[in-house]
């Protein structure tokens, strides 16, 4: 009796998860922003590609905005390759608050 809830459970779950991932019901509705700070040889190029990965899978909306804390030349056409968008730090309050709005 309990392989057969642990097979529905499994079931239910998987279910759940394709639904997620082929429809995206799931997910809340608009388009969210995250903001990764960039530093040189830090990981906020690695953060940029995951995030584009689960964009461009459909499980994810919205931007990246990516603070560039003193990146090379070659990093920021990483980031902008990815589709991140550049701002500098002290003009990450005035992007917020746009974004706000």
């Amino acid at each position: 009796m309990a392989g057969y809830l642990l097979i529905g459970a499994l079931a239910a779950f998987g279910l759940v998860s394709a639904g997620w991932a082929l429809f995206g019901w799931l997910l809340p509705g608009g388009s969210l922003t995250a903001v990764c700070f960039c530093r040189p040889g830090g990981r906020g190029i690695a953060a940029a590609r995951r995030w584009r990965w689960l964009r461009d899978a459909g499980l994810l909306q919205g931007t990246l905005l990516a603070v560039d804390c003193g990146l090379t030349e070659a990093e920021q056409r990483e980031l902008e390759r990815l589709g991140a968008e550049l701002c500098k730090p002290e003009a990450l309050a005035d992007r917020l608050e746009l974004e706000r709005n």
